[in-house]
């Protein structure tokens, strides 16, 4: 199925795949960032190691036992390590 016609959630995990990163991140602009519909889903179809929800905030924290808030930063440091 070519990726035009793919949802963009079904292209950004086949990219964290092959960067192999294993992961399913969500980009939010509140500081009270919350996955929705589209990033359960896709942590539904890919069962990825680890889910990301990216906001603009400093702190790193768990918004449920697999899925934690982060910040571009502190991604950007888990990606390298």
């Amino acid at each position: 199925m070519p990726s035009a016609i793919l949802p963009p959630w079904h292209r950004l995990g086949r990219a964290t795949r092959a960067l192999g990163i294993g992961s399913v991140i969500e980009i939010k602009r509140s500081l009270a960032p919350k996955g929705e519909r589209g990033f359960y889903a896709a942590c539904a179809d890919l069962k990825p190691a680890k889910k990301f929800v990216v906001y603009p905030g400093q702190e790193r924290y768990r918004l449920a036992e697999d899925i934690e808030a982060i910040s571009l930063v502190g991604l950007a440091q888990e990606i390298h390590d």
